[in-house]
C-alpha cells in the first residue's frame, strides 16, 4: 500500500473479519494520523490495519490471532498482551470493541490514555435499550448500556478537556492530548 490515505474501505470489511462495520470509524483513524506516527492496535486480531501506517504494533490478548497476524504482516510488530500489559507510547492507539469485556472500563481507559503521545480512539457500541447483551447469529454481542454512556463521558473528562464522541454505527470515542 503506497500510501495509507487512499486505503479502500470496502476491501478491509469484504471478509466479515474485525473492520466489518466499522469502516467510519476506521475514517476517523485515518484523519487523526499524521505521516510518520506510530500506530498501537489494542485487540488487534490479525492485524487487520497494519499497512495504516509504518510504525505499527499489534497487541492481542489470543497467541493464535498474533501468530497469524505475524504471518501476514512479517514486517510489524506484533506481541500477546493485554489493556493492563501495553507497553511504550505511541502517538495514536486505537482500541475497537474491546473494552465492553473488560470487568473496570475506566481503569483500562486510563490505561490506554497512558500509552498515548497524542490522540486515543476507542471504539464503542452503544445499545438501543438499556440492555447489556444481544444475542446475534448464535454469536454474542456486547454493548454499553445507554445509561452507561454517562460513564464513558465521565470517564473520558477525567482525563481530559479535550474529547469528542462521534456516532457511527459503532461510536468512536477521540480523546486528545492538548
Amino acid at each position: 500500500m503506497d500510501d495509507w490515505r487512499e486505503t479502500d474501505m470496502s476491501q478491509l470489511s469484504e471478509s466479515g473479519g474485525r473492520t466489518y462495520k466499522i469502516e467510519a470509524n476506521l475514517l476517523d483513524l485515518q484523519n487523526e494520523l499524521r505521516e510518520g506516527d506510530s500506530l498501537l492496535d489494542v485487540g488487534c486480531y490479525l492485524g487487520d490495519i497494519a499497512d495504516f501506517c509504518e510504525d505499527y504494533t499489534g497487541v492481542d490478548i489470543n497467541v493464535d490471532s498474533v501468530e497469524m497476524a505475524k504471518s501476514f504482516h512479517p514486517k510489524k510488530n506484533f506481541y500477546v498482551g493485554d489493556v493492563f500489559s501495553l507497553e511504550g507510547a505511541y502517538d495514536v492507539v486505537f482500541c475497537s470493541r474491546v473494552l465492553i469485556h473488560l470487568p473496570d472500563f475506566e481503569k483500562a481507559l486510563k490505561r490506554l490514555w497512558c500509552a498515548t503521545k497524542r490522540v486515543l480512539i476507542v471504539v464503542i457500541k452503544i445499545g438501543k435499550h438499556d440492555t447489556v447483551t444481544k444475542l446475534e447469529k448464535s454469536n454474542q454481542w456486547y454493548y454499553f448500556r445507554v445509561m452507561a454512556l454517562k460513564n464513558v463521558i465521565d470517564a473520558a473528562e477525567a482525563l481530559t478537556d479535550t474529547f469528542e464522541i462521534r456516532k457511527h454505527k459503532y461510536a468512536s470515542l477521540i480523546l486528545r492530548r492538548c
